[in-house]
């Protein structure tokens, strides 16, 4: 069995112990070595678990002239509806159709009469009429009840250099 040249480094009955000794890992087939689990940890240890990185990257924001490079599949039904900016909008209604352009200022301007007169309904015409007629009588800011200092700096700082200064 072995050559003559070389010697064994045990003798032949701690050798033949060493072969009968239970061996302290128990040979296992690869089978059980899969389904084997992992001990319970210790209550005082964390979890491995812990603060690692979410599985999925962070999706990349596709609304930019470069976002839709490189992509391996189209999933577009998962991906969110997306509205266009302010300046995409007026870029679409530029040379579009009559009805899809908004509304004239003429249009919107005929409601602020409407407007003006739903806040002055409450007041009788009289009394807004005897209001109109009190304030074309005011020929100077002087018939005002103000203090003397603000009747100096209307003329010196808020209006300076109006030649015609009359409330209106």
């Amino acid at each position: 069995m072995l050559s003559s040249r070389m010697r064994p480094s045990l003798c032949p009955f701690c050798e033949a112990a060493a072969l009968m000794a239970p061996s302290l890992l128990p040979l296992r087939s690869a089978r059980h070595m899969a389904t084997m689990q992992k001990p319970r940890p210790s209550r005082m240890d964390l979890s491995p678990k812990v603060a690692l990185p979410n599985a999925k990257p962070p999706r990349r924001r596709t609304n930019s002239p470069f976002g839709g490079m490189n992509v391996t599949h189209a999933d577009f039904r998962n991906a969110p509806r997306q509205r266009p900016s302010s300046a995409e909008q007026k870029r679409a209604t530029r040379n579009a159709p009559e009805k899809y352009k908004p509304k004239d200022e003429k249009e919107k301007d005929s409601f602020k009469a409407l407007k003006m007169q739903r806040a002055l309904s409450q007041v009788s015409y009289s009394h807004r009429s005897a209001v109109k007629q009190s304030i074309a009588d005011t020929e100077s800011f002087n018939e005002f009840g103000l203090l003397p200092a603000v009747h100096q700096s209307i003329s010196t700082q808020a209006l300076n250099g109006l030649e015609d200064t009359s409330p209106t």
